[in-house]
């Protein structure tokens, strides 16, 4: 069986002989991720990350393809009716055993809280223009205040335990999860009026998409803030953008965005636009799981993965 890795750039050795002993052997694409469908058609299988939006178009040009293995949690950059509908096996990071122990996304959480509430962004572009003015850039504690933390899997829970080392009272909306250690919050609306940090942590689905919107910001204290490190669908933007501009949130720090372009293209984002000028919305380009820890320890779970599910993907 022989499987493409895509955005193979530093792709973990160790990842790559746990799937030749497993009988997959695996060849590395070092051309345009725009002219990927010109080659997919050779291969069982393809190994990718977030650079490449898997369409029915682009499937459509390997019917021999037997599974897609996803370096990712959330599967929205892949049509998965299409992919079904070819009998293709997706294989995702969700849910393997040994992701308990990756915590970069929690910890990137965690840094674009702390840089939002300290004004780290602009007091150091401030230094960086040969200025020294302390005043200028005071910040908010963490200390003593309450956070609302939706989706309380496993990014959840972790970020949880972050800021109770902070000294912050935790609540949750989970409707799928009773943890009695925190505040579990009914309705999303009871968590926004509740907290003076909200971090979005929810899988995207069907059910999810567009999870926070209008009737959630005008809930927020006009004090909160806003992280998001999960999925840019879960939120709507427009009213995110309405709830900044009016003052119902004191900023927000985001890491994902709805329709990210590929690698290496022109962001075109009204948020972007607006964080542009404003010192309260700050953005990382979808980075959060991107540590070099992470990256090698989900390609040797990701190839385990692959191997133990050949046989229900028509290999081996």
């Amino acid at each position: 069986m022989d499987a493409l890795i895509i955005e193979s750039d530093g792709f973990s050795s160790d990842a790559i002989n746990i799937l030749c002993a497993g009988g997959v052997v695996s060849h590395c694409y070092d051309g345009a991720l725009s002219d990927v469908g010109d080659v997919i058609d050779q291969y069982d299988g393809v190994i990718v990350r977030l650079g490449v939006q898997w369409s029915s178009a682009l499937l459509a040009k390997a019917p021999s393809l037997k599974f897609i293995a996803t370096l990712t949690t959330g599967l929205n950059h892949i049509d998965l009716a299409a992919a079904a509908a070819q009998g293709i096996e997706v294989i995702s990071l969700r849910a393997l055993q040994g992701m308990d122990k990756i915590t970069s996304t929690p910890e990137h959480a965690l840094a674009l809280l702390l840089a939002l509430v300290r004004n780290v962004v602009p007091a150091v572009e401030s230094t960086r223009r040969g200025e020294w003015n302390r005043d200028t850039y005071t910040g908010s504690m963490l200390n003593g205040k309450a956070i609302g933390i939706i989706g309380l899997g496993r990014t959840g829970r972790q970020m949880a335990r972050y800021v109770q080392a902070l000294g912050m009272r935790v609540h949750y909306f989970d409707p799928h999860v009773d943890e009695p250690a925190y505040v579990r919050c009914a309705r999303l609306e009871d968590l926004a009026a509740a907290c003076h940090v909200i971090s979005l942590h929810a899988i995207l689905s069907p059910d999810t998409h567009g999870l926070l919107g209008s009737t959630f910001f005008e809930n927020c204290r006009s004090n909160a803030v806003f992280v998001n490190t999960a999925r840019g669908e879960l939120v709507d933007e427009k009213a995110l953008l309405v709830a900044l501009k009016e003052g119902r949130l004191s900023g927000a720090a985001l890491d994902v965005l709805q329709n990210e372009p590929v690698t290496g293209q022109a962001l075109t984002s009204a948020l972007q636009r607006y964080a542009a000028e404003h010192d309260h919305l700050i953005i990382s380009p979808h980075i959060a799981g991107c540590t070099r820890e992470a990256m090698r320890r989900t390609e040797e779970l990701l190839a385990n993965a692959v191997v133990a599910r050949l046989g229900s993907v028509g290999g081996g």
